[in-house]
């Protein structure tokens, strides 16, 4: 009968380099969220001529107060 051995792990990467990794997957999310917003906001304004903030929630699942945090940055 085989015992169970712990499997070896890797040991954890530099506190620095670690984060690094996490900074990076963090811009790329923020970055893709950014241009589905700029998206969405294009689409709807050559659909009906305005993106309303209303609208932009109810299109991305999100509530209106995220929708108007988000264009804040998007404006800076």
């Amino acid at each position: 009968m085989l015992k169970n051995r712990p499997v070896p792990r890797e040991p954890l990467l530099d506190a620095e380099i670690h984060s690094e990794g996490f900074r990076q997957q963090r811009e790329a999310r923020r970055s893709a969220l950014v241009e589905d917003y700029v998206e969405l906001i294009a689409d709807l304004i050559e659909d009906g001529n305005e993106a309303r903030q209303v609208d932009i929630a109810a299109r991305l699942g999100v509530a209106q107060p995220t929708v108007a945090k988000m264009l804040t940055r998007l404006c800076a």
